[in-house]
């Protein structure tokens, strides 16, 4: 059995379905609900609703904006602090801790290029006194892209460190790379699909699966790589699953239409 074999098999796709779940809605809810949310409170405002690509605050600022990409900056530090610091092997515990690095950090890169090629969202909002907006649309698309290959390169070498795979072929990425980001993905759909908007589907396609697509060419390019804490090992894990499924269930039926936080 080869490398990339005995990796695919000894990574339950079940639990790996899950952990993508769990590190995708955690990512979106950092953002949304831990940086725009408490942010908003922060500064006196009142939460009118809480979805999955948006949160209404009653008082609006620069600061409440800027928090949510700034959370998802810090939360993919803390991940990856986290990761390189794991002395319990390749297990469930550390291929959540990258997912979550890609998904905050591959997220936040995209959601800047994205807002720099269409003037959507919180980087609009922030810069919207720079006329012309070309100003600060070009430099951003360009840092955006920049920065999103660099942290590719940076997911590649933690995950070949993660998973021993210097090269790992199709059948193992798309075990261990397609598997959570697609549960992901789908999700993400269920989710926006209760606002029905085109841009909120195309948007959260991207936040996951997309991720997923560009994490193909995972691979340092230097060979045969050692896993430094051990070979990957991810067993079903029926608590992981279940908190999944829990997760997910929440987030389509309440927040993916709007959570009415009001009352807070």
């Amino acid at each position: 059995m080869s490398e990339h074999e005995a990796a695919a098999d000894a990574a339950d796709p079940v639990t790996l379905a899950a952990l993508g779940v769990l590190a995708y809605v955690a990512e979106t809810l950092l953002h949304e609900a831990a940086g725009h949310g408490v942010m908003c409170m922060a500064a006196g405002g009142r939460i009118a609703a809480l979805a999955p690509l948006y949160l209404s605050c009653s008082a609006a600022s620069a600061p409440m904006v800027a928090a949510g990409p700034a959370m998802n900056v810090l939360a993919g530090l803390a991940s990856l602090i986290a990761l390189r610091a794991t002395a319990t092997g390749a297990t469930a515990g550390a291929y959540f801790l990258w997912l979550s690095l890609i998904f905050n950090w591959l997220v936040a890169c995209g959601y800047l290029l994205v807002g720099a090629a269409t003037g959507f969202g919180d980087w609009a909002v922030l810069f919207s006194g720079v006329r012309p907006d070309w100003m600060w649309r070009v430099p951003a698309g360009i840092g955006a892209l920049l920065l999103y290959v660099g942290v590719l390169r940076l997911a590649s070498r933690e995950f070949a460190a993660l998973t021993g795979l210097s090269d790992p072929d199709f059948a193992a990425k798309a075990r261990l790379i397609l598997v959570p980001t697609g549960a992901a993905a789908a999700v993400a759909l269920a989710a926006e699909a209760r606002q029905g908007a085109a841009m909120g589907l195309a948007l959260a396609l991207g936040c996951t699966f997309f991720v997923g697509l560009t994490l193909l060419g995972v691979g340092t390019g230097s060979g045969e790589s050692k896993a430094r804490n051990g070979a990957l090992r991810i067993r079903f894990n029926g608590a992981i699953v279940i908190a999944a499924l829990a997760v997910a269930a929440v987030f389509v039926l309440v927040v993916g239409p709007g959570a009415d936080l009001s009352w807070l």
